[in-house]
């Protein structure tokens, strides 16, 4: 395994913490599966030297949090005597990027993927759709896309937590007991990344399911997060507007004091998209219904379009 002989790569002490706390010994086969296909496919995207440099307690944008993750689950395979039997994930190799971040989550710029034919027109003109969180979903939309956003579902060790009925005893609990954070309602986001991958084209399909063809590099995000507010305002008066990068969670262990958010939240299965995102909530009552089309005028002075290759075709090429 890449990285195992480097000291930081710490086996014992992971066996440890896992012996000490075995937090997916309830975990059904079929998710244990599925939760090491996403962690494979994790690990192809997001080990780098960048990360190799992050300590482990910074989670998610730490090369041996990853690893660790990883480790922990095969532990659980031996724990049952199994080898996990798993397809590998195709991944292209991954070519020079024509820019990256001077390190992991800086967010000094944001990158959107799609269709030049969608995107060409939120360069040019400053056309954005802002989506239904509720949207997210669909059957139309890429695996790389649909999740729900209303919920955010974690879960706690069955033998760790007591729940104490009217009369004051305990009833007993069976498997794990699985906390949901809900959104307080249906909100609008737009999403993007914080890296600019060629991996990540093919995972933005379309309805088609043909590929994302080109992206758009936002160099300014502050700049262009006020353009956003300014032209939502008469369309969401009282709506809250609000950005971030996603953080990413182990949903079957939450770190200490980790708060999980329904909108700026997401499982680790998704972080291999780096996702950065801007989102809407109504403060005084409603919900997100439809799509709310957004015109923020020309965006050339702080944006560019790409192609897959790393070529700038059009707006700016640099920050």
């Amino acid at each position: 395994m890449a990285r195992s002989t480097d000291v930081r790569y710490d086996d014992e002490q992971w066996r440890f913490e896992y012996q000490v706390r075995p937090y997916l010994k309830n975990v059904p086969q079929s998710e244990l599966d599925a939760r090491m296909r996403a962690l494979n496919r994790n690990l192809i995207f997001l080990l780098d030297s960048a990360r190799d440099a992050v300590p482990e307690r910074a989670t998610f944008t730490s090369t041996w949090w990853w690893l660790k993750k990883r480790a922990q689950s095969l532990i659980e395979y031996e724990t049952r005597g199994l080898v996990p039997q798993l397809s590998g994930i195709e991944v292209a190799p991954a070519p020079p990027p024509p820019f990256t971040p001077k390190y992991p989550n800086e967010c000094s710029f944001i990158v959107r993927y799609g269709e030049a034919a969608w995107l060409e027109p939120m360069l040019e003109e400053g056309r954005v759709r802002l989506a239904p969180a509720a949207s997210y979903t669909c059957d139309g939309l890429s695996l790389a896309q649909q999740d729900d956003e209303l919920e955010k579902p974690h879960f706690s060790l069955g033998d760790g937590v007591r729940i104490i009925d009217a009369s004051g005893r305990a009833s007993p609990i069976i498997g794990d007991v699985r906390h949901v954070r809900p959104a307080m309602a249906n909100y609008y986001v737009l999403c993007a990344s914080t890296e600019f991958d060629a991996r990540l084209f093919p995972l933005f399909s379309n309805n088609a399911g043909a590929p994302a063809d080109a992206c758009i590099t936002i160099w300014d995000v502050e700049a262009f997060a006020e353009r956003l507010e300014r032209a939502a305002r008469d369309l969401l008066p009282g709506w809250y507007c609000h950005h971030n990068p996603v953080q990413y969670f182990d949903p079957r262990q939450i770190e200490l004091r980790q708060r999980i958010d329904a909108g700026m939240s997401k499982d680790f299965a998704f972080a291999h998209q780096r996702e950065y995102r801007f989102l809407w909530m109504p403060v005084g009552g409603g919900a997100a219904a439809s799509h709310v089309e957004l015109k923020l005028g020309r965006l050339t002075d702080i944006a560019g379009l790409f192609a897959p290759d790393g070529s700038c075709f059009a707006g700016r090429a640099q920050s």
